[in-house]
């Protein structure tokens, strides 16, 4: 008998081979041999280069489709069609796979564990057209490292568990196939610039939040407003935060409380609370996209190819997560190789005091495909030296993150005074740190405790009393880091004002996935209709006028993609079907053509 085991990419099926006893390397294959893994006479490892196969073109259906055609419009497919992609090197792999899946008796899909991975292996197994009894079985780990990668082989699923999953992304993919095709042909006719225009369902609701952000920033006409301020003899400030829109009001505030330049106020009251802040929560992928490009300044697809980068080399694990928790057994060795791992990283700050999980780190309810981003069981005592400064920056930040989840919370006691002058309220406010905590790894703050004035309740006070002038601010341009928000935080755009909507949007996490924010982002810059300028954000000319085309269709809000997020989420879970999708996309683009 024989198996195939299929990878998703080179360093992957090396990682595999690793895992077995005994291992020979083969052209685009190992042979390997392990009895107590896989029982078979033959067993072979090989992978794909990623995406082996590629959706063919549209005049693949019809020679007319080679031309732009408006007329033409929609392109419909009864059938879509798959063509190995047109490469010489991964021609040569396909052919490599195909052979092995031919002699094959078992395949194991060992691709990552999401969408994407899902697809890749079963396109591949699709057109390599196996036989007709042929078992397949589905690896489903969350890391490379060799123990996990033999207990995986252990227990191997039926790959019938993530059919549903695949039939999403295929259902996805499809779907993005028909609006890209169509939609970037109508809109390059429409525009006729000689520009090719092309059109997203994510790329360019995402292009629309840039649009609109720009129009913030344009339109945005600075107010001019108060705050008011009570400033003792010795230079103690007590503030009020009420905002006063305008002279008129501010007058008003003074004479209705019967306030004078100097005065004298009364302190009513002073209030002490012990508080505490536990660890924040462990990264995801865009978690960690934001921290790097705030703190590095550098892109959210360079962040995923360091995360990548030491996930291939076993240090991080998985790093296209949407999650931010693991489970009991990730809390265990990370239990047990936490003082090791603060050693490494000379952080003698570090004393382990919560040895148990807690629910806002550990919950394996909130853990589906992967787990949150932590470091592995490796530590690169060696390895370090040779790391890149981004590598080295992404594996502290993550190290730093996972073991201040074992640290003693931040305590302090927070301390306000209030100051009565006629009954319009002043207020200041202290902190006392009384336990630093994970800060102590985790903020280069200084520990400088900020105390009150030491006056006592119902001492009288002269004070001056001083109008602040301030001015409002513009909306800030967006950047990598916070357009990557605002596409998580999409169900709070005010434009969308259906709730149902906003809420869809608030379950599906926003535009776009973990695994294709920063592609997106990418894209949008390759396609020229952004760029960055000193970190920012700038639309240009040409995505301008693409968003005023589409503006008050479907494609210019969120709320398109909250639909489809839905529905596909109901199809990854065997309550939608593919069918049904497919025909509102049609119905979507025969509205939009017409």
């Amino acid at each position: 008998m024989t198996t195939v085991i299929l990878a998703e990419k080179v360093s992957q099926q090396t990682d595999y081979a690793k895992a077995f006893k005994e291992s020979t390397r083969k052209t685009g294959y190992y042979e390997v041999l392990d009895k107590d893994l896989i029982n078979d006479d033959k067993v072979f490892i090989t992978s794909g280069f990623g995406h082996l196969i590629q959706l063919e073109e549209p005049q693949a259906y019809d020679e007319k489709f080679k031309k732009w055609n408006i007329e033409d419009l929609p392109i419909i497919p009864n059938d879509f069609k798959y063509k190995v992609t047109d490469d010489k090197g991964i021609k040569k792999q396909f052919k490599i796979v195909k052979g092995l899946i031919d002699k094959a008796d078992t395949i194991i899909i060992a691709t990552d564990i999401d969408r994407e991975g899902e697809l890749i292996a079963r396109l591949i197994i699709n057109q390599c057209r196996p036989k007709n009894n042929v078992m397949i079985k589905r690896l489903f780990i969350n890391s490379n490292e060799r123990d996990v990668v033999r207990k995986g082989f252990k227990d191997l699923i039926n790959a019938s568990e993530r059919i549903n999953v695949y039939k999403e992304a295929l259902t996805r993919q499809h779907s993005d196939w028909l609006v890209g095709i169509n939609l970037t042909r109508f809109y390059t006719n429409k525009i006729n610039d000689k520009n090719v225009y092309p059109v997203g369902r994510v790329q360019t609701p995402t292009l629309s939040l840039l649009y609109n952000r720009e129009l913030e920033i344009k339109n945005f006409t600075p107010k001019t407003y108060f705050e008011l301020e009570a400033i003792t003899k010795d230079d103690v400030i007590f503030k009020n935060t009420t905002k006063i829109n305008d002279t008129n009001e501010l007058k008003e505030i003074f004479r209705q409380y019967r306030i004078k330049k100097e005065t004298t106020g009364i302190v009513k009251d002073i209030e002490y609370k012990d508080k505490s802040n536990s660890a924040p929560k462990l990264f995801n992928l865009s978690d960690l996209q934001i921290k790097a490009n705030n703190e590095l300044k550098i892109s959210a697809s360079e962040t995923l190819a360091t995360i990548q980068s030491l996930y291939e080399k076993k240090f991080l694990s998985y790093p296209r997560t949407a999650c931010n928790y693991i489970t009991e057994s990730e809390f265990n060795y990370l239990n047990t190789i936490a003082d090791e791992l603060a050693e490494f990283l000379s952080l003698n700050q570090f004393t382990k005091i919560n040895n148990q999980p807690r629910k806002k780190y550990v919950d394996s309810s909130k853990v589906e495909e992967h787990y949150a981003i932590i470091p592995t069981k490796n530590i690169p005592k060696k390895e370090y030296e040779k790391f890149n400064k981004n590598e080295k920056w992404c594996y502290e930040t993550v190290v730093k993150r996972t073991l201040a989840i074992f640290m003693e919370d931040h305590k302090y006691q927070s301390s306000t005074m209030t100051l009565d002058i006629n009954d319009l309220l002043f207020q200041i406010n202290g902190k006392i740190i009384k336990e630093n905590g994970y800060k102590d790894i985790l903020t280069d703050d200084k520990k400088e405790d900020n105390i009150l004035p030491n006056y006592q309740k119902g001492e009288k006070l002269d004070v001056t009393i001083n109008p602040v002038t301030k001015t409002t601010k513009p909306p800030k341009p967006y950047n990598e880091a916070t357009l990557i928000k605002a596409m998580i935080n999409a169900g709070n755009d005010e434009s969308i004002e259906d709730s149902e909507d906003k809420k869809i949007l608030k379950e599906v996490k926003g535009i776009g996935t973990e695994a294709t924010r920063a592609n997106v982002i990418e894209t949008l810059l390759k396609q020229q209709y952004m760029k960055n300028v000193k970190n920012n954000l700038e639309i240009t000319d040409k995505g301008r006028l693409l968003c005023e085309t589409v503006k008050n269709t479907p494609l210019s809000s969120a709320k398109m993609t909250a639909d489809w997020e839905k529905y596909l989420s109901k199809i990854g879970t065997g309550e939608g079907k593919r069918e049904v999708f497919i025909a509102n996309i049609e119905k979507l683009l025969n509205k939009i053509i017409a």
